[in-house]
């Protein structure tokens, strides 16, 4: 039957709560956080990139003097470029300035300890934010 299709259902983006938001700021400021993990929470949260798209994200994606982040997505091969936010901006500063290995590759974000190579899987890295939190609470029911 040409010409007959099935009705599209859009899903609604789910928005987090204040009190969602309030947990993830308060992982995302813990000192036992590491800056590379708040940085790419913060970047994932704030701009929606893929997390599969995140840990393959080069030094040179980021264009510092326009305020951008450019990278082609895993799953469509489509250009993006999205603005660079100060709080993600200082965010990812303070990893390289702070806790960045000294890789030999050009990953924005790479495991801590040798090799250095680009960090995580993105099926860890979507459960980096509910282990902080996990943690978080663990520590709090002791203190």
């Amino acid at each position: 039957m040409s010409g007959i299709h099935a009705p599209r259902h859009h899903r609604i983006i789910q928005v987090l709560e204040a009190e969602e938001q309030k947990r993830i700021k308060s992982v995302t400021d813990d000192d036992a956080t590491p800056l590379r993990d708040s940085a790419m929470i913060l970047l994932g949260l704030s701009t929606g990139i893929r997390a599969c798209d995140i840990i393959k994200l080069r030094l040179t994606d980021i264009d510092w003097r326009n305020d951008t982040i450019s990278w082609r997505q895993s799953k469509t091969g489509n250009l993006v470029c999205v603005p660079l936010t100060p709080p993600v901006g200082n965010a990812i500063v303070r990893y390289l300035t702070t806790q960045r290995p000294n890789a030999s590759n050009n990953y924005l974000f790479v495991r801590l300890i040798a090799p250095f190579d680009a960090t995580l899987r993105f099926v860890r890295l979507n459960a980096m934010v509910g282990l902080h939190l996990l943690l978080q609470t663990n520590f709090a029911c002791f203190s």
